[in-house]
């Protein structure tokens, strides 16, 4: 991202009043965030929007980036890898706003956040969901499918991503 995009954005973001600004939920991802919810209340401007449904989406925020899971259900895992890879790039990288959300913006939104958190931390999947559990929602991964694929899910390569984003970021 460009400074004249960056400061373009800041003036866009310092020009908008306190009804106007964004209030979202986020996830601290070691000096970048994620910001998550419904996708219906991604913000319109000044954001690299994720969006997980598998069915019409809402609103009228872009989608920059779209992975459709199905309500209740499980990603491929070679598209939920190059995802987090896309969203470690957009936030470590390029300092995007990131903001990822689904229908409801618990069980799929809360399934990816657990990826990351998985990823940034170097953590076990139980501890991820644990930690976004309590940072973001207490129902989020909602079946034990979804607990079970991030459990399971390999984050080896993800985690050598992110240390060469963060090297080039420096």
């Amino acid at each position: 991202m460009s400074k004249n995009a960056r400061s373009t954005t800041r003036a866009l973001r310092s020009a908008m009043t306190d009804q106007q600004k964004p209030r979202f939920l986020g996830i601290d991802m070691m000096g970048w965030k994620v910001h998550a919810g419904p996708f219906k209340k991604a913000p319109t401007i000044g954001s690299y929007n994720v969006n997980l449904q598998a069915e019409k989406p809402y609103g009228d925020a872009p989608i920059h980036h779209r992975l459709p899971i199905v309500d209740f259900g499980l990603p491929p895992v070679r598209a939920t890898s190059f995802t987090l890879a896309l969203i470690i790039f957009r936030g470590v990288l390029q300092h995007k706003f990131i903001y990822v959300g689904c229908k409801g913006g618990i069980g799929r939104t809360g399934m990816i956040l657990s990826l990351l958190v998985r990823v940034a931390y170097d953590l076990p999947g139980y501890k991820a969901i644990e930690h976004v559990r309590e940072a973001y929602t207490e129902h989020a991964v909602e079946t034990e499918a979804q607990e079970n694929f991030v459990r399971a899910f390999p984050t080896r390569n993800l985690r050598r991503w992110l240390k060469v984003c963060k090297w080039f970021a420096k």
